[in-house]
């Protein structure tokens, strides 16, 4: 649903229909690039007002805020490489030793009010 809003052209002393497309590209353009921006974010990169902004998110794009702990975490250049390399040494300690990953010992903390198993 596309809704129209009106300004007032005062030389002439009509009214004019303002283009609401041109927001909601901007916004959806926005929010496309980096799905992780904030309305404050976006506000200030369109121009748009939180309030419109927030309206066109939920009812012209039909998109929901998400809570930030749930969004995945990007990692950098960095942490992917470590991350392979991890991956590959355990991949080929696992090749030289079947039994490598049986020998993986994870650790929970307890509390003293925790009961154990």
């Amino acid at each position: 649903m596309v809704t129209c809003h009106l300004k007032t052209n005062r030389d002439l002393g009509i009214l004019q229909e303002a283009e609401p497309t041109k927001n909601i590209q901007k916004i959806r353009d926005a929010i496309m690039f980096d799905r992780r921006r904030t309305i404050d974010e976006l506000e200030e990169m369109t121009g748009v007002s939180w309030s419109s902004g927030q309206r066109i998110l939920t009812e012209e794009l039909h998109m929901k805020r998400v809570a930030a702990k749930f969004v995945p975490r990007l990692l950098s250049e960095d942490q992917r490489a470590s991350r392979l390399d991890v991956c590959r040494e355990m991949k080929d300690q696992l090749k030289t030793d079947p039994h490598f990953l049986s020998k993986i010992v994870t650790f929970f903390p307890v509390s003293k009010n925790d009961e154990g198993p």
